[in-house]
């Protein structure tokens, strides 16, 4: 969400480092699936103490996402680069091993297609904020 704003409103987004960290981007409707398997799962096997990971097991660069918002937006980035954060993992990723295995479900809303939805819901959500405003 705050790249897509930086990226319309043409300002800058920081990238700390070369922007070659990788991260496991989700899809929203596919964690909500998930949550919602996953409170059925615990409430048929009555356990309250489980933990499951959530993710799409598929990391992608910074940079790389960036340049996917940048296609979807049609729009190009102003991008900040600054020195890396010494707490920074290179890469994370969810294993999801353990939600596949006790619930049958994996998120698996490929990164294009969850971008362009996203693209779409915030044209139209913002567009329709602003018309409302407008009058």
């Amino acid at each position: 969400m705050l790249f897509t704003k930086a990226i319309l409103n043409q300002e800058p987004i920081n990238i700390y480092g070369d922007g070659t960290t990788k991260r496991d981007y989700t899809y929203v409707a596919d964690v909500v699936t998930a949550i919602e398997k996953i409170i059925d799962y615990l409430l048929k096997n009555q356990c309250n103490n489980e933990i499951f990971n959530i993710g799409n097991s598929n990391p992608i660069s910074l940079l790389e996402l960036i340049e996917k918002l940048e296609n979807h937006l049609e729009i190009n980035a102003i991008k900040n680069f600054l020195p890396a954060r010494t707490e920074e993992i290179e890469t994370t990723f969810a294993d999801c091993s353990k939600l596949e295995k006790c619930i049958g479900y994996k998120p698996n809303t490929p990164i294009d297609k969850g971008l362009d939805e996203f693209a779409k819901w915030h044209k139209e959500y913002f567009n329709e904020t602003l018309k409302f405003v407008v009058l």
